[in-house]
C-alpha cells in the first residue's frame, strides 16, 4: 500500500483489507462444450452438491446454506458459456461456408441442435426436483430464474444463428436444419409461457 494513504496494520487490519477486496473479485466460469453438458458427469460438480443440500433440506438436517442455489447460478453460467462459444463457433463457419465446406456446416448444425436438445434436458432433469419438493422459496425462485434465462439464450442462439443463415440458403439441406433451430426456438418460449 502506498505510504500516502496513511493505512497501517493498527488502523486497517487485514482481515477488513481481504473483506473489502473480495467484492470486486471476479471469478471466471468454468469452461464446457456444449455437447458435454448432455453428460451427467460433466455436471455432476454442480448437481451433486444441489442434490445433496435438497435431501438434507427435506430430511431436516440443515437450514438453507446457499451453497445450492449458489450452484444453480454457477450452472446456469456455464451453459451460459457453452452456447455462446457453440454459437460463435457455428457463426464463424456459417460466415465461410463454401460449396466444399457445406457438408461441414450440416453436420456443425446438426450437432448443435442436437446438443441444445441434450444440455436443456440434463439441465431440466436436476430441476425437477425443484417442482416436485416443498424447498425454501429463495432456491424454487434461482432455479427459476435459471431455467427462463436458459431458455431465453437457447431461443436467441436458434434466432441469431437463422439471422446468419439467411446467406446460406442455397446450400442444399439447411432449410431443414432451418426448421429444426425455429423449432428449439418454438419450443423455449412456448416452455416459458407454460412455466
Amino acid at each position: 500500500m502506498p505510504k500516502v494513504l496513511g493505512l497501517t496494520k493498527h488502523n486497517y487490519s487485514s482481515s477488513e483489507f481481504y473483506g473489502d477486496s473480495t467484492s470486486f473479485l471476479r471469478m471466471t466460469t468454468p469452461k464446457r462444450k456444449l455437447h458435454e453438458l448432455t453428460e451427467k458427469s460433466t455436471v455432476k460438480p454442480w448437481t451433486g452438491d444441489i442434490k445433496s443440500e435438497i435431501s438434507a433440506l427435506l430430511g431436516g438436517e440443515i437450514e438453507a446454506s446457499g451453497l445450492a442455489e449458489r450452484n444453480i447460478r454457477l450452472l446456469g453460467c456455464v451453459y451460459k458459456g457453452a452456447l455462446r462459444d457453440a454459437r460463435n463457433e457455428l457463426v464463424e463457419t456459417i460466415s465461410g461456408v463454401d460449396e466444399q465446406s457445406s457438408d461441414r456446416l450440416l453436420d456443425q448444425l446438426d450437432a448443435f441442435v442436437e446438443d441444445i436438445e441434450g444440455a436443456i434436458r440434463r439441465l431440466r432433469k436436476v430441476g425437477k426436483k425443484f417442482k416436485e419438493e416443498k424447498l425454501p422459496d429463495a432456491l424454487t425462485q434461482s432455479w427459476a430464474a435459471v431455467d427462463e434465462y436458459i431458455s431465453l439464450l437457447v431461443e436467441e442462439a436458434c434466432t441469431q444463428t437463422l439471422i446468419h443463415l439467411e446467406t446460406c440458403r442455397s446450400v442444399d439441406g439447411v432449410q431443414s436444419r432451418c426448421e429444426a433451430l425455429k423449432n428449439v426456438a418454438i419450443s423455449e418460449y412456448r416452455h416459458r409461457r407454460t412455466n
